[in-house]
């Protein structure tokens, strides 16, 4: 931390500890956004041009304005895909920084064994 600069600090001391939040309010803004479909058709109906269009507005316009049913099927079924992949690496990655002794471990603490 000595003569460590304000970038080098932020990247090496405040990001790693930051991380898991980081990932929980990543997943939680995918997640969040999926059943947003309803204010932007209320509010913008997807505009200007495509500016407030999302993935659920999006199947909904394939679906049933262009009438592609089997490209919406598609778009809805990638988009649930990258929701569970996310989400799933979001809930190993507590697993793997506790075995991997990074930030949030005690340093003196052996898994399994009791203080006395």
């Amino acid at each position: 931390m000595d003569g460590a600069g304000g970038w080098q600090r932020l990247r090496y001391i405040v990001v790693p500890h930051l991380s898991s939040y980081l990932g929980i309010a990543t997943v939680l803004g995918f997640v969040l956004i999926l059943p947003t479909f309803g204010e932007i058709y209320a509010t913008t109906g997807g505009g200007p041009g495509t500016a407030t269009t999302t993935l659920a507005f999006e199947v909904y316009d394939e679906a049933f304005v262009n009438y592609q049913v089997g490209l919406a099927s598609a778009l809805a079924l990638v988009d649930a895909v990258f929701v569970i992949i996310v989400a799933t690496m979001l809930v190993r990655m507590p697993a793997r920084r506790l075995s991997s002794g990074q930030p949030g471990r005690q340093s003196g603490a052996r898994p399994g064994r009791r203080s006395r």
